[in-house]
């Protein structure tokens, strides 16, 4: 976990990020998996869903009990950015570029631009950094 040694990590959760609308499904598929690796004797690690949420203003996230609780955020949801008509909210994108999903050319060119532009900066930075 980021290179800490198993006595600095203090707490720790899955999250994930997905459409608020599809939040509901991925959770009650992780509350089945969970129970079925307790009934087992297994131990399963706290998880939680972060909504991403567009409407005609702003973009939204949307943190459950179990987020709002690890992240010290009130749990609901919680505008990130204005939309103003015309706007391009895919600078959220952590990596925007999927070749298995079906795209327009441009569309494809645009996700690999960032993609590798946002790999370019990551080693850059990275190569900044001086090691202990």
């Amino acid at each position: 976990m980021l290179g800490l040694s198993p006595e600095q990590i203090q707490a720790s959760i899955l999250a994930y990020a997905l459409p608020a609308r599809e939040s509901a499904l991925l959770k009650a598929t992780l509350s089945t998996l969970s129970d079925e690796l307790r009934r087992h004797h297994l131990p399963a690690g706290d998880s939680t869903m972060i909504g991403l949420d567009i409407d005609s203003w702003d973009v939204r996230v949307v943190f459950d009990w179990s987020g709002s609780q690890f992240f010290s955020i009130a749990p609901g949801s919680h505008p990130v950015m204005r939309v103003q008509p015309g706007d391009d909210p895919r600078p959220l994108y952590f990596i925007p570029y999927d070749p298995d999903v079906h795209q327009s050319p441009e569309e494809n060119l645009f996700c690999k631009r960032i993609l590798f532009e946002r790999i370019h900066s990551a080693v850059e930075f990275i190569a900044r950094c001086s090691l202990p």
